[in-house]
């Protein structure tokens, strides 16, 4: 739940610039990369990809999941 601030960018812009490679990007999640569109225009230089989040239930937990959440809405009948 981390607010960035200006000093954050100025990190993540140090950190960056100190890699050697010429071949280098920055990759966020999807919800720090909503946290990061104020910086827009600071950082429209960078090459930064959002990787979507995505959920996957394990064994059958799609199944449990959707039983409780009917379960809780009925529970309001």
């Amino acid at each position: 739940h981390h607010i960035f601030d200006s000093d954050d960018l100025e990190e993540i812009k140090k950190q960056f610039n100190k890699l050697k490679s010429a071949n280098k990007i920055i990759i966020t999640t999807e919800k720090d990369g909503v946290r990061l569109q104020k910086f827009e225009q600071e950082l429209t230089d960078f090459p930064i990809y959002v990787l979507p989040v995505q959920h996957h239930f394990l064994q059958d937990g799609q199944a449990i999941m959707e039983k409780n959440i009917i379960t809780f809405i009925e529970s309001f009948k």
